[in-house]
């Protein structure tokens, strides 16, 4: 089966943690084959994507079909398919499977991205293996098949209803885009509302608006109203179709919420940790509308309050703007963890490389996490 991601170029050198005699119920059990002979993302995994969704509207298509499908991402095929294969083979089919599962396309991507790098190093990994009842993320193995470091990937995800609302938009823009018309329009809502229309009035806004098009001299400046959405020509576009520009919904990130959701991972692998005697790493991935910055990171694990905000800045088209964390203060002493926390890291996920990892170390782990800098993984 066929799959696309990043080009995986990070050169990452891990030291490994003290060899441990482990008890053999601490050793994983593979299969007999450990590497995988599966090409995931091929050519007749893309053909079936094509025939099945090329018709849709991009909002409406999978989140890994860009990854499977587009010709300019064979960089990223490349080393996601090449970081698939050297996982063991029910790890990479568990993985492969979330890729397609609806909802878990970034998640699972991050996921993909940190192990890449990870394997860039030398690392034999294990993705979602089960050890005493637990499935860690990744877990990295030394030549026995014993766990030598436990790695978990946090996912922050944007709030429900700003997702909601941006996949509207994401719709509205892909609905506009088939009116044949070399325009560059702005929307708003006239009562304030950011939510993207629903798809009823979707589909009605854009037989209005080419209506109005056609049956009307444009020049920018020009503008009208539909209901409670107006709409400015504000350019012409560079290309034969419509564009739009919508609005951008602010999202909020600050240090002590990020914090919380890194404890409560800590929380469920301490143990596990220590039983095994390795480190254990969270890394943070985000969604690239979110605002989580390598600062935030550093501050939710150091006790620092740090904001930082994606702004809604109207008009300049969909996506976020470029934000940095705001320090409001810093704590009177340093945010306090189990001590079974070796490290936490930020993940700069790419496209044609898997990205760069920025890892920041709890001074007063039980374990050092062994890991040194490279051009993809930064220490902080």
């Amino acid at each position: 089966m066929p799959f696309e991601l990043l080009h995986c170029g990070p050169i990452l050198r891990v030291v490994k943690a003290t060899s441990i005699d482990f008890p053999p119920a601490q050793r994983l059990r593979p299969p007999a084959s450990w590497q995988s002979n599966d090409m995931f993302f091929d050519d007749a995994y893309m053909a079936a994507l094509l025939k099945k969704h090329a018709s849709k509207l991009a909002s409406h298509r999978p989140g890994h079909f860009a990854l499977a499908t587009d010709p300019k991402r064979e960089r990223q095929r490349a080393w996601a398919n090449r970081t698939l294969e050297n996982l063991e083979p029910r790890g990479a089919e568990t993985l492969f499977r979330n890729i397609q599962t609806l909802g878990r396309f970034l998640q699972s991507y991050n996921e993909l991205a940190v192990a890449a790098i990870l394997q860039t190093a030398g690392l034999k990994l294990a993705y979602e293996p089960e050890i005493d009842g637990k499935t860690p993320d990744l877990v990295a193995l030394d030549t026995g098949d014993r766990p030598t470091h436990i790695i978990e990937v946090l996912n922050r995800r944007r709030p429900k209803p700003v997702d909601a609302a941006d996949r509207r938009w994401d719709e509205l823009t892909d609905r506009f885009a088939r009116i044949h018309e070399p325009w560059r329009l702005r929307v708003a809502r006239i009562s304030g509302d950011r939510t993207g229309p629903y798809p009823d009035v979707a589909i009605h806004l854009v037989r209005e608006t080419a209506r109005w098009l056609a049956s009307n001299p444009i020049a920018v400046g020009q503008g009208w109203a539909i209901g409670d959405y107006t709409f400015l020509v504000v350019a012409r576009s560079p290309g034969t179709d419509l564009e739009l520009l919508t609005p951008v919904e602010e999202v909020w990130v600050d240090s002590d919420a990020l914090a919380d959701e890194i404890r409560e991972k800590v929380s469920r692998y301490a143990g596990l940790a220590g039983e095994l005697n390795v480190p254990m790493v969270v890394v943070v991935g985000a969604d690239d509308n979110l605002a989580v910055t390598s600062e935030v990171v550093r501050s939710a694990l150091n006790g620092q309050l740090s904001v930082s905000v994606n702004l809604n800045l109207f008009g300049v088209g969909s996506g976020s703007s470029t934000s940095a964390p705001l320090k409001l203060h810093a704590t009177d002493a340093p945010r306090v963890w189990n001590r079974a926390l070796s490290a936490v890291g930020w993940l700069k996920a790419g496209v044609d490389e898997p990205g760069v990892v920025t890892l920041f170390s709890y001074d007063k782990a039980a374990r050092n996490h062994g890991i040194v800098s490279s051009k993809e993984v930064i220490l902080g």
